[in-house]
């Protein structure tokens, strides 16, 4: 008996079988408690093929220190960071910050210039809706700027921070898979259903 894929769901499958780690929610403060505040031990995660979900909360706290997120992803070869979707922001502050740095630790918040970040940009209610990759590339000094389109393997953290008032905040990394990567593995799955016929 031969089995044929469907040409409709070969695509779909070929994307699913490239990461073998699986995108979702990687990190809600709701369930996986508060990310780190430690710019040199941030929270990690690993991003996952297609949409990877990072909710939380940010701002001043009751005895006046800030409560500062720190984020560090590792996009797995094969994978192309491709979007960071600003998915939702509330806060009657309207203004908070992202930041991004090469590697898995973060300058000294007391003592950082934006020489010391690779990119920053700021959110609120007016991104929601949008690509960050857009702040976060633009270059503030000779030489820097996040660039779009970042190929794994490799490791970036992230810090965000609101200085004010409580701020509900949630960006999704989507990832795509690197084109030679899809395609060995859909002329895989497309020699394979060949030779079955």
């Amino acid at each position: 008996m031969t089995c044929r894929v469907p040409a409709l769901l070969v695509a779909p499958i070929a994307l699913t079988l490239v990461a073998g780690a699986q995108a979702g929610v990687i990190w809600n403060e709701a369930g996986n408690g508060d990310l780190s505040d430690n710019w040199l031990a941030p929270s990690s995660a690993v991003l996952g093929l297609g949409s990877n979900t990072i909710a939380g909360t940010t701002g001043e706290r009751d005895d006046g220190s800030v409560d500062r997120d720190y984020i560090t992803i590792f996009i797995p070869a094969g994978l192309i960071l491709s979007e960071i979707m600003h998915v939702d922001y509330f806060s009657n502050d309207q203004v908070a910050f992202i930041g991004v740095q090469q590697g898995s630790t973060m300058p000294d918040p007391n003592t950082v210039t934006a020489e010391s970040l690779l990119g920053w940009t700021l959110f609120g209610p007016s991104t929601v809706g949008t690509d960050m990759f857009n702040g976060l590339s633009t270059p503030r000094y000779p030489g820097g700027g996040f660039l779009p389109l970042v190929e794994g393997p490799a490791t970036y953290t992230f810090w965000i921070q609101q200085t004010g008032e409580s701020s509900l905040y949630e960006f999704d990394f989507v990832t795509v898979p690197t084109p030679g990567v899809a395609g060995l593995v859909l002329g895989g799955l497309l020699a394979g259903s060949r030779r079955r016929r």
